[in-house]
């Protein structure tokens, strides 16, 4: 039987008052959600410590009290920082922010979770470090580590996060702390180096699960190379994109194509660029198609269009730069740019006439630059504007989507990678987006040389009660859609956890590691364990917090 109150009196003794908090004011502005409802928290802890967070792991189990860790809390349009069920106690990481270690030698970093992209980068470059980190378009405040444990992906050839990672320092359910690979024998030197340790594999265990809390972690960073080049794709023809896909395939299977390609569709691309048009569009929802090509037109903007780098020596540079600009020949333009182009680019927009066209022209180059820094391990906030694609009264000031009370969902359906696999998801995803309303946003990335995830970009008004229904409505569609037909997604939002065949033995087996593990359900009940999670139900769309 749970004992809050108790719990409370524990966990202030433990942190102090000003670590420990149920002010109604802080539990709203956290249950915050980009979803279309979701469950908050009945408290928030704040530990700084590994040994805060076992001690308070240790209080909850004794007093039957349910925890949900975060690392920062951007985990945008997957459930932010809310739990999957009611009545859960936030553990905010922020205060783990310690780079540990940088080894320049090995090229690897130990941090705790509160460590966020622009943190590391700072310190990186502070040091003087020929290092670069994989950034994700989430923002300077991400967690790196936590990012990495929700197996996310990147740019560079680091992209896949949870490969590049080893060495975890992980709190159970009753407090102990065990470390993976070889982080518990006598002498740890081989744990940042190498992943897979003796015996059974258990770093898999604390991804993507409510198994254990992950306090610290080895990510492997990448060693700056002699020479890169971004590339811009451009696929000029609607019915192009799956040969496209099959010509770039044998380039990521040899090698030439090292990092995870990324291609958008021209609604992703427009999103990036300009908010919708209401006016243009008479209040229509999904945006019409006589809109939807003047857009194009006039943004310059093709069917798909993608952003690529190539690293290495200069002569494989160019090398490889050459083989994809022949791969591509008939069926795509690429074009390539570097950090000079961009520079003089900037100082040729200055001294062009009319203030409209300089604007437009200076903005074009800052979303050229921010694309082009990302390919070499620099994070910035420019990506997370848009998601504030249908909000009517502008863009906000902040770089967190929530302040903006932007809407949307995430979901990446993984596919093989040929062109007719890409052509049957997408023909499947966009009937049921537009029935409901919902434009048909696409990113598809090249995860290895054998898949691809197509995140798709639900985003809906989040002032909008009938918007927040038909949100919801096309979210539930479209994952029993995707999990029917095979296209499962890389990774689920909040409320996505129920929808998983918890029959399947698969899932069986999940529920008996959990509650092998965790078997008061302390940390994070629901999250990736399908039978919690039906049995917590959901938010009521009535119950959104306001703005």
């Amino acid at each position: 039987m749970s004992n809050l109150a108790e719990a409370l009196d524990a966990w202030r003794a433990l942190l102090g008052h000003d670590r420990v908090s149920d002010d109604p004011a802080e539990l709203a502005r956290a249950g915050r959600s980009t979803l279309p409802a979701s469950h908050g928290h009945v408290a928030i802890l704040r530990p700084s410590t590994r040994d805060e967070v076992a001690a308070i792991v240790g209080i909850a189990h004794a007093n039957g009290v349910s925890l949900y860790p975060i690392s920062r809390g951007r985990n945008w349009g997957y459930g932010d920082r809310c739990p999957v069920g009611p009545g859960q106690v936030l553990v905010d990481l922020c205060g783990l922010n310690r780079i540990v270690e940088v080894n320049e030698e090995l090229a690897y970093a130990i941090i705790e979770p509160g460590v966020t992209q622009g943190q590391l980068l700072d310190h990186l470059r502070a040091t003087g470090s020929r290092l670069w980190l994989d950034a994700t378009g989430s923002g300077l405040e991400a967690s790196v580590l936590g990012n990495s444990i929700e197996r996310g992906f990147g740019h560079t050839p680091y992209g896949d996060h949870f490969a590049n990672t080893a060495g975890f320092e992980v709190v159970l359910a009753d407090g102990t702390v065990v470390n993976t690979g070889f982080g518990d024998y006598a002498d740890p030197r081989l744990a940042a180096c190498f992943k897979w340790g003796i015996g059974p594999v258990l770093d898999g265990l604390f991804s993507q699960s409510g198994m254990g809390l992950v306090t610290r972690g080895t990510i492997w960073l990448m060693p700056e190379p002699e020479a890169s080049a971004a590339y811009l794709v451009r696929v000029d023809r609607e019915e192009a994109m799956a040969e496209v896909i099959d010509r770039l395939r044998p380039l990521r299977l040899d090698g030439t194509i090292q990092q995870p390609l990324h291609l958008a569709n021209d609604m992703r691309v427009l999103s990036s660029k300009t908010r919708y048009p209401w006016e243009e569009a008479a209040g229509r929802l999904p945006l019409p198609p006589e809109v939807r090509a003047r857009l194009r037109r006039r943004f310059n903007v093709c069917p798909w269009m993608g952003i690529g780098a190539v690293y290495g020596s200069h002569e494989r540079v160019r090398a490889s730069l050459e083989s994809i600009e022949r791969a591509l020949s008939g069926v795509a333009r690429v074009d390539v740019i570097d950090d000079g182009l961009l520079r003089l680019g900037a100082k040729l927009a200055r001294w062009l006439p009319g203030t409209a066209l300089r604007r437009k022209v200076i903005g074009l180059l800052g979303i050229a630059r921010a694309q082009f820094d990302l390919l070499r391990g620099v994070p910035s906030d420019y990506f997370l504007d848009s998601s504030g694609w249908v909000i009517r009264d502008g863009a906000s000031t902040s770089p967190e989507p929530l302040d903006a009370n932007a809407g949307f969902y995430w979901i990446g359906p993984l596919c093989p990678m040929t062109g007719r696999d890409l052509t049957e998801l997408t023909g499947l995803m966009t009937p049921i987006l537009a029935r409901h309303g919902i434009d048909p946003m696409y990113n598809v990335s090249q995860l290895n040389g054998r898949v691809l995830v197509c995140m798709a970009s639900l985003y809906f008004e989040k002032d909008d009660p009938a918007r927040r229904a038909a949100a919801r409505a096309c979210h539930d569609e479209l994952l029993a859609a995707l999990l029917e037909r095979g296209f499962a997604p890389y990774r689920l939002g909040v409320e996505g956890m129920a929808h998983l065949p918890a029959e399947a033995p698969f899932w069986q087996l999940v529920d008996r590691l959990k509650v092998a593990l965790d078997p008061t359900g302390v940390l994070a009940p629901g999250r990736y364990h399908p039978t919690a999670a039906r049995a917590a139900g959901r938010a009521p769309l009535e119950d959104l917090t306001p703005r």
